[in-house]
């Protein structure tokens, strides 16, 4: 697929720990040379990356934040 990276497309998420991960994602695919586009989420300041794999799927990394349970 080509055109515009998008995030609502369906997509594979992975998460990673912290932002220093996330920063080290950026960091290869912009030495890699693969157009990424980068994401924090109003509300819940989820941190993501997005791009395409070498078949045009998009996938997403970010660094979600911790999850809130109703009982506490």
């Amino acid at each position: 697929a080509t055109g515009p990276i998008q995030t609502r497309d369906n997509h594979v998420a992975f998460e990673v720990q912290d932002t220093s991960d996330l920063a080290e994602v950026e960091r290869l695919l912009a030495a890699h040379g693969v157009p990424y586009r980068s994401n924090i989420q109003e509300g819940t300041g989820c941190k993501q990356i997005f791009f395409r794999d070498p078949d045009g799927h998009h996938v997403e990394v970010a660094v979600y934040p911790p999850p809130v349970f109703l009982d506490e």
